[in-house]
């Protein structure tokens, strides 16, 4: 039940923050840290991207413009129906620097 209640409280916390691109951010952040809830195995998450839409509380449209942003960033890659964190340590960073206000892109 605790671990029920910390997940509902930082599902809450994600989607107070400021923008699509935090969020998802963070989002993926806990994926990669071994939080997938099912959802991941190893670094292939198995979500389309309007299944990360409505987990993050956000349009398809523009969580695809921001995943593809991250895709070109080197973060992940894009696959169907599904996409692979490249880069868990600089996804992490990005993380923290967008709760931080330190994310500009």
């Amino acid at each position: 039940l605790d671990l029920r209640r910390a997940e509902a409280l930082r599902r809450i916390e994600l989607l107070h923050m400021r923008n699509v691109r935090q969020r998802l951010l963070v989002f993926l952040s806990g994926l990669a840290d071994g939080s997938g809830e099912g959802y991941c195995n190893g670094s292939v998450i198995h979500l389309r991207q309007g299944d990360v839409a409505g987990l993050i509380g956000a349009t398809r449209e523009t969580t695809s413009a921001s995943l593809n942003a991250l895709a070109r960033q080197g973060y992940i890659e894009l696959g169907r129906c599904n996409f692979r964190i490249t880069s868990p340590g600089a996804l992490h960073q990005a993380a923290r620097a967008a709760c931080r206000g330190g994310w500009h892109g």
